[in-house]
Order: C-alpha cells, then sequence, then structure tokens
C-alpha cells in the first residue's frame, strides 16, 4: 500500500487523513533498516548510502536535507557544510509513492585539525580492494572500500592508546584477493608521516589482519595525532604519499598517553650460550611498562641508547652487560655478569649469501647458513653463489629450518659440488622445507645460488650445517709430524721438523676450542672435555690435519 502525495491526503475527509497518517507512521517505523549508510558520521562530508529492501518499484529518489536530490540503489552525496540532516527516501510506483524518513541521520562534524603534508589519492579502483573495517582496542568503523577513495575519519573518537600497551588491531576487506596493509602514526605531530620511522604496523599477502601491537612511544603525548591507514594489491608496499592502484587510504587521530609504571628493565642475546668468534653481538630488549629511554652499557667502554642494540666487540674477554629502561615513572637496571663471551677469530659461523658475486667458504664446518636479509626479507635482484668447501670436510648436511621464495620468480639452486657444472640436487621455490628439510651432499662441497626478481621479497631461508670431518692427511715420508701422546689425559706434544705457525683445535661438530699462535710445540688441551677432536696445524709447508684422542 503507497502514501500518496500530501497535497493530495489533505483533500480527503479527516477520517480518511488520520488513518493515512497512522499508516505513514508505521511505514517509518518498518523503514529504519529499508536503507544503510556507514558514513552517518562523516568527516569529509562524503555520504555513501545503499537501498536494503526488496519490493517492486519504479524509481528511488533520495532526499539529503540539503536541498540536493539524487536517484538509485547506491548513491553519493558531498556535504559542505556542517550540520545534522534528515535523509528521506521516496519509493516511486506510477505517480504514487511511499517514504522512509531518518531525522538527523546524517552527523557532519569535520575535526578541525590539518590534514597531512600530502594525501594520497584515490586511484582506479578495482577488485573490492581497500579496507571495510577498521578496529583498534575496542573501537571499530565499517566503510564501503575502494571505490570511495580517499577517507577522511579523522573526527571520529578513538581510545587513547598508553605508551607501550598491547592492543587489538582488526582490518577486514571484501575483497577475495590478499592486500599489503600499512599503518603510520605521526609520532612527533610535525604534520607529516615519515617512513619507516612512523610505520607502526604492516603485513603484506594478507586478506584480512587480526592481530596485537605494542603502542610506540610519541613525542607528543596527549595529542591528537594523525594515524593513516592503507591497503592495496599485494606486492604494492604502499607509501604515506602514494597513490594506491586499486585499494584506498583511511586517516584517523589517535592520542598516545604517557607510561604509567616503572619499567622493569629485561634483555637478553640470542647469542648468550655461544663463544662469538667475530664480536658481533645483538641485544634484544624485553623490558616491560613502557620504558621511554635506555642506556647500555656493554662492559668495554662503550654504550648505546637504542631501544634494541648491537654491538662489535674489539678484544676477546668475557663482559659484563647492563641496561637502564626508563620513563617519567622512574628507572630500573638488570645487569648480566660475565655475560657475553668472544674469542676473535677468521673462523665464524654465521653465512650469509651475497647480493651478487660469489662466496667461498672453505673455514666453516658448523654453523648457520641464510639469505642476505638475515631474519628480514631477502634483497630483490639477487644472483650471489655460496659455496661449501670446508678443507678438511668429508661431507656436508643443510638441515633447513626456515623456507619462503615468492613462488615461480624466485629461487635456491643447490649443487652437490663446488660450483654449478656439478648435478643439480634441486631448484627450490615456494614455502616447503627443500627436500623435506635435509641436503645432503656426497662430497666435501656444496654450491648454493640465489635468484630473485625485482619485484617482491620474502623472509628466504635458514639452514644449520655440519659437515663429517675428513680422514686424517697421509704424512709427507721426508718431513714427518707426530702428536704424542695420542690419546692423551693432558698436554700433547709436537715432534717435527716443520715451523708450526698457529694450532687449532676443533670439536667433530667442527666448533673451535683452543688455539694459539706459535705454539712452541706443546698442545695444552689439557681443559678439553673427553672425546675425538680434529688438529689443524699452519706449518710452512701448508696446513696438517690430525685426530686426537682426549681420554
Amino acid at each position: 500500500m503507497y502514501i500518496y502525495s500530501p497535497d493530495l491526503v489533505m483533500k480527503k475527509t479527516p477520517l480518511l487523513t488520520l488513518f493515512l497518517f497512522l499508516l505513514g507512521q508505521v511505514c517509518i517505523l518498518r523503514g529504519q533498516s529499508v536503507f544503510y549508510s556507514p558514513d552517518s558520521i562523516t568527516c569529509d562530508g562524503k555520504v555513501f548510502a545503499v537501498y536494503t529492501a526488496g519490493g517492486s518499484y519504479d524509481s528511488l529518489v533520495w532526499d539529503w536535507g540539503n536541498g540536493a536530490r539524487s536517484t538509485g540503489v547506491q548513491v553519493w552525496q558531498q556535504y559542505t557544510q556542517p550540520g545534522s540532516y534528515t535523509i528521506i527516501l521516496y519509493r516511486y510506483t506510477g505517480t504514487a509513492y511511499d517514504s522512509i524518513v531518518k531525522p538527523s541521520y546524517i552527523q557532519y562534524s569535520p575535526s578541525g585539525m590539518p590534514l597531512p603534508a600530502c594525501i594520497p589519492g584515490s586511484g582506479t579502483y578495482c577488485c573490492n580492494y581497500g579496507i571495510v573495517q577498521f578496529g583498534l582496542n575496542g573501537f571499530t568503523h565499517n566503510s564501503r572500500n575502494g571505490a570511495e577513495g580517499f577517507r577522511d575519519f579523522s573526527c571520529l573518537n578513538l581510545p587513547d592508546l598508553a605508551e607501550g600497551s598491547t592492543v587489538n588491531l582488526t582490518l577486514g576487506s571484501a575483497a577475495s584477493l590478499p592486500q599489503d596493509y600499512r599503518i603510520w602514526i605521526d609520532l612527533n605531530n610535525n604534520g607529516s608521516l615519515e617512513h619507516p620511522a612512523e610505520l607502526w604496523f604492516s603485513a603484506d599477502n594478507t586478506l584480512n589482519v587480526n592481530t596485537q601491537l605494542s603502542v610506540p612511544v610519541a613525542q607528543a603525548q596527549n595529542t591528537p595525532l594523525l594515524m593513516l591507514l592503507s591497503a592495496d594489491f599485494a606486492g604494492s608496499q604502499p607509501m604515506p604519499c602514494s597513490t594506491p592502484q586499486f585499494g584506498q587510504a583511511e586517516l584517523y587521530r589517535v592520542r598516545i598517553t604517557p607510561a604509567p609504571d616503572k619499567p622493569i628493565a629485561s634483555f637478553f642475546s640470542p647469542q648468550e650460550n655461544q663463544v662469538s668468534c667475530n664480536g658481533h653481538i645483538a641485544f634484544t630488549n624485553t623490558s616491560q611498562n613502557n620504558p621511554t629511554y635506555f642506556i647500555w652499557d656493554f662492559g668495554d667502554g662503550n654504550g648505546s641508547v637504542q631501544q634494541q642494540a648491537w654491538h662489535a666487540y674489539q678484544q676477546s674477554g668475557t663482559y659484563t652487560v647492563s641496561l637502564i629502561a626508563g620513563n617519567s615513572a622512574g628507572a630500573d637496571t638488570m645487569v648480566r655478569t660475565s655475560y657475553i663471551h668472544v674469542a676473535l677469530s677468521n673462523v665464524c659461523d654465521t653465512m650469509l649469501m651475497p647480493v651478487s658475486g660469489s662466496r667461498v667458504e672453505t673455514y666453516y664446518c658448523n654453523g648457520v647458513v641464510m639469505d642476505n636479509g638475515k631474519k628480514g626479507n631477502y634483497s630483490n635482484n639477487t644472483n650471489g653463489t655460496m659455496i661449501l668447501a670446508p678443507s678438511f670436510a668429508k661431507n656436508i648436511r643443510l638441515s633447513f629450518t626456515e623456507f619462503s621464495f615468492e613462488t615461480g620468480f624466485d629461487f635456491l639452486y643447490i649443487y652437490d659440488g663446488p660450483n654449478n657444472s656439478y648435478p643439480l640436487i634441486g631448484k627450490f621455490s615456494g614455502s616447503n622445507l627443500p627436500l623435506g628439510g635435509i641436503i645432503q651432499s656426497s662430497g666435501p662441497a656444496l654450491t648454493l645460488i640465489q635468484r630473485t626478481d625485482d619485484v617482491y621479497t620474502l623472509p628466504g631461508f635458514t639452514a644449520l650445517m655440519l659437515c663429517e670431518m675428513g680422514t686424517e692427511e697421509a704424512l709427507l715420508p721426508e718431513i714427518p709430524l707426530l702428536l704424542y701422546p695420542n690419546p692423551a689425559q693432558g698436554d700433547v706434544y709436537i715432534q717435527s721438523e716443520l715451523s708450526v705457525e698457529r694450532a687449532e683445535i676443533y670439536s667433530m661438530q667442527g666448533q673451535l676450542v683452543w688455539q694459539q699462535n706459535y705454539p712452541q710445540g706443546i698442545l695444552h688441551s689439557g681443559t678439553l672435555a673427553p672425546g675425538l677432536y680434529q688438529v689443524r696445524l699452519y706449518t710452512n709447508s701448508g696446513v696438517r690435519l690430525h685426530k686426537l684422542i682426549r681420554n
């Protein structure tokens, strides 16, 4: 049943007028779900609305409350003056119509604050890319998708975020294809979003996001800060000022408040249970209660004020490391005594693939082999070769713990020998561990070649390397060299006419356990645990390898 024109209704009897008025009220009440707008509160004046009911009709006419009208099932309106607007939707069938009224449905209230120094443009929308739902620490906001282009939602009231606290983040998309997501916060409140210094969140090749984040430290506290969300197709890697190609960017504002409690200082090093042979040590800060400043003491007269620290020790030794973590509520100190052990040597246990060219490793017999990005992503356009050929190895075993290469575009080639003319063990891409995770050479060498394109990068690979020791080197009869006693319980003596310039003792896992320049005919092995070892002697006629049994 339709409600006719008010002009026509006024010509009817009072009883009929009352009946039609009451019927009109029923239509209004039922009509609250007939159309919907995600922009009932708009900060930029842009409003999208959609007719959601069914039924038979000839046309839809929207009255936006500002003198403007439009027609269609899905409609846009741009308000130019802040205010509260009543929306009326008319459904026409012939000359008859009914109407749905939503009083003060649209609230246009700009934030009154300036936009960023650069605003991402609106690209060519495609494929439902963009953001349809954003949630942060209890706040939720729905929007359409990339068809809207850039949107300013900076007038919405987001909850305050305390520095260092953990908050929930959700990002929803209507796209069936994965996207790259980014969030920046203008932590210094200078009106510009710097990358990567103010990048808060990043997720690539993802459909939807549901995660937890730590609130960063802001130079400008208790004041509204720009927060920019961007989403575009997988591989786009959006930037703060770039125009999304198919997706969109949304602007919000958020306040970051100071940390309320005194910090609890805490840290560790991934190398805490190892002896570093190159002195390069990384420290991971795990301090709690939102510290805003840090003071490191590495125990060798050097320090740092960075949150996460890295240090290169220049001398062998054992070092005590301390960290002071503080904020406006106070400071706390953690001291780790005799924590870092450094024994500088030309042999080290971490091998990174070169970006280009070749790297030949002849000293290592155990350790870790990784792509050039370490725990980050590998580089674009790599074409590097790593030849693993320890001079005292019988064979080499690689145990892969991580493997992630762009499928069909980035590859790791492994050859069973010291160059790529030897048999190809495999050409590996994707996310499966090569050959289930274990690569075994048939001889004393493996060749790894990494080739990547220029479009997209992933975390790459990590492999543990372990080689089986070779047999004892045959002695030249005219220049004998003897170790005695062997087996031994204490020191071992060298008997030879050769001049020994350096002596090294390795465990059967390839770890350097003792070394000395010009040993003067004595290997001080009395502190070694019982077991089988390999002795490496550098002489004026070359390197000699011998087995040593320690009782």
